[in-house]
């Protein structure tokens, strides 16, 4: 049994077992914060860079090209998506089961992908007719819609590895940090 005390105050009750042999705490003081963005932002890295269904995802949004600034666009879009919803399931306001989740996430991949083919042929038919495109890029509102479907997906990983109370913010933030680092590896290649 590990008891924990800052300032006097109990702050975290542990039970210490051979499947649960350690136990990370983070004060509340600088090197406590700096230890929570260290281990957070690496979290959000690690889950973006293994996490197949994201970088689908995020490749299927980025194949059609453009701008560098229509490509911001798109994955800020995605941004902004996915930490309302991170957000909001890691605080427990509102937590969708993964086994809705984890489908959603996979349809998300198939209507971008979808997408991609029509835009792609819209631009054949321009090309081979002259004509005018029917189609508008609609990337970004994809990014941010399906970026909440995302969200949640995060969360549930971000739930898994432990959220310290104490420091709620500090590792939202640099989760969110990292998840954005490791996208933005994944635009520059």
């Amino acid at each position: 049994f590990v008891n924990l005390y800052e300032d006097g105050q109990l702050r975290q009750q542990n039970i210490l077992t051979a499947d649960n042999p350690a136990v990370q705490y983070y004060a509340g003081t600088t090197q406590g914060r700096l230890a929570v963005v260290r281990t957070f932002v690496a979290s959000g890295i690690e889950h973006i860079l293994i996490g197949p269904d994201h970088v689908l995802f995020l490749v299927g949004l980025l194949l059609l090209g453009g701008t560098c600034r229509h490509l911001a666009l798109i994955v800020t879009a995605f941004t902004i998506g996915h930490s309302i919803t991170l957000s909001l399931a890691a605080l427990d306001i509102v937590s969708p089961p993964s086994r809705f989740i984890e489908p959603l996430i996979a349809l998300t991949i198939v209507v971008v992908g979808t997408d991609n083919l029509f835009v792609l042929q819209d631009r054949r038919r321009v090309r081979a007719e002259g004509a005018r495109a029917t189609s508008r890029d609609a990337r970004p509102l994809f990014a941010g819609f399906f970026g909440l479907v995302h969200g949640f997906g995060f969360a549930s990983v971000l739930k898994e590895f432990g959220l310290p109370r104490d420091a709620l913010a500090w590792s939202l933030v640099s989760f969110n940090v990292g998840v954005e680092v490791g996208q933005l590896v994944i635009v520059a290649g």
